[in-house]
């Protein structure tokens, strides 16, 4: 300890004292000003969160192995690691953040840190621009395990802000959304709390939208988005959102055809028990019809230039 102050001593020398077995006689308090000081020190966030991350190593996540303190001090370390976000944290810095801080807001206590650290997270996503990358895995973790708050942070702010956080939320089909780890029971509930169309049709930008069917492996919706419509205020505004990600943010090969079966899953709605989503199912339809044939039409375009270019 009197020479951790040393410019020439590296903090990851102190790591091992905060898990190994052969330092666990040491006094709590040791272990607690140690952690403390680390986290004064350039990147001693990181060995924190790789001394608790270790410390928490098959332990059952339900027992509380840290304790309190270490809780706090864990929370703090991932509010500095998140302050600065790189987004190429490295695939062990995230694993270990993201253990932290699972254990961290998985027990009571220290409600003041887990509130400015979900503060540090929207404030990183709004500096972003939603391109929150590295750190995906531990957003979503702690949507899980602070849904309503979460899920309130996303509607706050205006403008920019807005768009970051919105833009941020959206499910690409690849990693998934945040919303996507929120339990779907909770998430509908939540909604129809709100009664806001306009928060339906957000909520339907994040959530898997798609899935096979088992018999026919045809491209039907998910279940969690039938629910969503069927709830909505409006589902009109709910299905219009459905129509903008027929398009995916990716792919190969013809978009037309992906397009197409999405659009196929989205028609089998016109004959729904519910006329006001039967009525707009045919509407959205419609215009699926026309975006879809649109698209062909470039598709052939482009082929044609293509064959001229070889000729």
């Amino acid at each position: 300890m009197e020479i951790l102050d040393d410019p020439d001593i590296r903090p990851i020398m102190y790591g091992p004292i905060l898990w190994r077995k052969e330092y666990g006689d040491l006094p709590k308090e040791c272990i607690l000003d140690l952690t403390s000081r680390l986290l004064s020190k350039p990147n001693g966030d990181d060995v924190v969160l790789d001394g608790l991350s270790m410390r928490l190593h098959d332990e059952d996540e339900a027992i509380d192995t840290l304790g309190a303190e270490l809780r706090s001090l864990g929370l703090k370390a991932g509010i500095s690691r998140l302050n600065r976000n790189d987004n190429d944290s490295g695939r062990m810095n995230g694993y270990n953040i993201e253990r932290v801080i699972n254990a961290a807001l998985r027990f009571d206590g220290n409600e003041s840190e887990k509130l400015k650290w979900l503060d540090t997270i929207f404030d990183v996503i709004d500096n972003s621009y939603g391109r929150l990358y590295s750190f995906k895995n531990v957003v979503g973790k702690t949507a899980s395990l602070m849904p309503e708050e979460f899920l309130c942070r996303i509607f706050e702010g205006a403008g920019r802000q807005k768009q970051s956080r919105l833009y941020f939320i959206r499910s690409d089909g690849r990693n998934g959304s945040a919303l996507e780890k929120i339990d779907m029971d909770f998430l509908l509930e939540w909604c129809c709390t709100k009664n806001d169309s306009s928060i339906f049709a957000v909520v339907a930008t994040g959530i898997n939208l798609w899935v096979k069917d088992e018999t026919t492996s045809a491209t039907i919706l998910s279940e969690v988005a039938i629910k969503l419509l069927e709830l909505a205020p409006e589902p009109k505004v709910v299905l219009e959102a459905f129509a903008a990600r027929t398009a995916p943010s990716s792919w190969s090969g013809s978009l037309a055809n992906i397009m197409q079966s999405r659009a196929d899953a989205i028609s089998q709605l016109i004959t729904h028990e519910h006329t006001d989503i039967s009525i707009a199912t045919k509407s959205v339809n419609e215009k699926l019809i026309r975006w879809i044939e649109n698209e062909r039409v470039r598709e052939r375009k482009d082929a044609e230039g293509r064959e001229q270019r070889f000729e």
